[in-house]
């Protein structure tokens, strides 16, 4: 059994569908907790989540879970916000474009960092898509998930809003990250 700590249904779903596309027998079960964002490197909050989860339920020690967090790199911004994202968000998907836009660049990075722990021992995995910041769009697949209305992957044609949650799943950074922790760690 691998649990997978997160409140967001967002992401229970992307996590469920990259478990599926493997037919693992592993269990996987959700555990919603809320785990505070501390200020720091990617590395260093997702350590302190795992840490902090482990803390509220101590019988994770013993257990095989991970905890994801998000980054958004923009390029204009030298990194900035990164693990700040949502934080960012605030000002409004619009106004970060704005941003990247008038500096002239656009250019971007979204980052899932994964903390993997079984039986106390962590480890991180990361995935990333490289892509650019637009416009906003609105669409009925996605339901509008953080950035996603202004994030097209390099390559594409449309935002990570516009397509398809299952052509999405293929290339998104979240879905990369958790295919490195099952090859790593779950299909030993």
């Amino acid at each position: 059994m691998v649990f997978f700590i997160s409140g967001n249904e967002n992401k229970k779903k992307e996590v469920s569908a990259v478990f599926k596309e493997f037919g693992l027998k592993h269990e996987l079960k959700f555990i919603s907790m809320d785990l505070p964002e501390i200020q720091g490197t990617a590395e260093e909050i997702i350590k302190a989540k795992c840490e902090e989860a482990i803390r509220q339920n101590n019988t994770l020690l013993r257990e095989e879970f991970f905890i994801e967090d998000t980054s958004l790199y923009l390029t204009a911004l030298y990194g900035f916000p990164g693990p700040y994202i949502k934080d960012f968000e605030r000002i409004g998907l619009e106004n970060i474009f704005k941003i990247a836009d008038k500096l002239g660049n656009t250019g971007a990075k979204a980052v899932s960092i994964l903390g993997y722990c079984n039986d106390g021992k962590f480890s991180k995995i990361t995935g990333e898509t490289v892509g650019t910041i637009v416009n906003p769009v609105k669409s009925q697949h996605c339901y509008n998930f953080g950035f996603d209305p202004i994030f097209k992957p390099h390559g594409e044609k449309i935002t990570f809003s516009e397509m398809k949650r299952e052509d999405k799943y293929k290339i998104a950074h979240r879905t990369l990250a958790v295919k490195k922790m099952i090859q790593i760690h779950i299909i030993r």
